[in-house]
């Protein structure tokens, strides 16, 4: 809770004379602050903390106020504020204190020797809406002497925390990690969170949900209902697919733009066992001879043996010789085709991603059934033989060439 400032420490910093203007009520030209003997002002002098200053919201900032009647008796004080010098307005009674009293008018109207001269303390009491303030002096006469001034209200701002007991958490790749936070709102109402991957704002497609929902726009925008402060246990990040650590920033701010911030590191690691792979293997129609493929050993074998898993299907007849380009399961082996997006492959899947042998079942599980189609450059297959070896390859290149059966594919195995 705040508490309002010491008027005794406010009224020492320094006195200065505010910028005053005087206004008369149409039937004379005087120059005000008591200038001309015709048509005099009253004399008005301010002393505070100065003609700019600051404060927190609540907070109560003193102003000395002297003023002498000119023609005229002195007739009433008002206090006016607004967000604006064009926007003021009469403060409300419970926002000014006149020597340390609410008043019961604002305006309030002076009385006995006050219409002759007075010094009065008037306090304020700052709002985070407001800064722009006027104190007017008004005589009998409806002249008018006024001191404007600025209050700056310095706003708490929101409050971002998580119960995590450390900065940073070990996740398998591309999994979701949870950070509950807690929002707590200060001078203004939370409006939004913007989620960070170093100093770039990410793609919250990738994987962030706030609230049991997923989040579709980055910064994006805090419900009505948690407006006024939230606990959450929902908040996820997905991790990276590769190994590391990358650091996530997540930011709250509030409606008056001031924001608080917590730091959470991901390490993506490494748990289960890792893959064999072979890279660049030469798969080789070559007839008979080399016509098929063992995953056991990976190697080239021939069509004829039974240790083959799959087979190249070889030139159209001996009357085409045109190379097929298409392979098929043999000797009890099943082959499927991965195909992002596609069955129970998920966007965004590639070869290179795949690091731990307990990731192969549940993409041949998840691939589709291939029937001898034309294998192309990228394709990727899985390929479960008839003694339980599992392997997921891909096609890094088909090499036709002509005049002979050297035609072949390149293929990276991982097992």
């Amino acid at each position: 809770m705040r508490s309002f400032k010491n008027l005794g420490f406010i009224m020492t910093l320094f006195a200065v004379l505010f910028m005053i203007s005087c206004e008369d009520d149409g039937t004379g030209g005087g120059t005000g602050g008591g200038g001309g003997t015709e048509d005099a002002f009253p004399v008005v002098s301010v002393s505070g903390p100065g003609v700019t200053t600051s404060a927190e919201v609540g907070d109560t900032t003193y102003y000395t106020i002297t003023a002498t009647e000119g023609d005229d008796e002195l007739n009433a004080i008002t206090v006016n504020g607004g967000a604006t010098l064009d926007a003021l307005s009469d403060l409300s009674v419970d926002r000014i204190l006149v020597d340390d009293v609410s008043p019961a008018n604002n305006p309030f109207t002076l009385s006995g020797t006050d219409r002759n001269m007075f010094e009065k303390v008037i306090g304020i009491i700052n709002s985070a809406d407001q800064s722009f303030y006027q104190i007017i002096i008004t005589d009998a006469a409806n002249r008018t002497v006024t001191s404007d001034f600025q209050i700056v209200p310095v706003l708490e701002g929101p409050t971002l925390s998580t119960t995590m007991m450390s900065g940073a958490v070990d996740l398998a790749p591309g999994t979701l990690g949870s950070f509950p936070l807690t929002g707590v709102i200060g001078d203004g109402r939370l409006d939004s969170i913007t989620v960070f991957e170093g100093s770039e704002i990410i793609d919250p497609t990738n994987g962030v949900f706030f609230n049991n929902e997923e989040v579709t726009t980055n910064p994006f925008a805090i419900s009505e209902d948690l407006k006024d402060g939230f606990e959450v246990t929902a908040f996820q990040i997905r991790s990276s697919t590769e190994l590391g650590s990358k650091t996530y920033r997540i930011v709250l701010t509030d409606e008056n733009g001031l924001s608080s911030e917590i730091t959470q590191v991901i390490n993506t690691v490494a748990v289960g066992t890792d893959v064999d792979a072979e890279m660049g293997v030469f798969f080789n129609r070559s007839g008979q001879s080399f016509g098929s493929f063992d995953f056991e050993t990976n190697m080239n074998v021939a069509s004829s043996n039974t240790d083959a898993d799959i087979r190249d299907l070889g030139i159209v007849s001996d009357v085409d010789p045109t190379w097929i380009q298409a392979i098929e399961s043999v000797n009890g082996a099943t082959l499927k085709k991965v195909v992002e997006g596609m069955g129970g492959i998920p966007e965004g899947f590639s070869f290179d991603n795949i690091q731990f042998k307990e990731e192969l079942a549940g993409l041949f599980d998840g691939a589709i059934t291939y029937s001898s189609e034309t294998v192309e450059s990228g394709d990727v297959f899985a390929v479960l033989t008839a003694t339980g070896t599992l392997a997921v390859f891909r096609v890094a290149a088909v090499n036709v060439t002509t005049g002979n059966n050297d035609d072949n594919y390149e293929i990276d195995i991982k097992k």
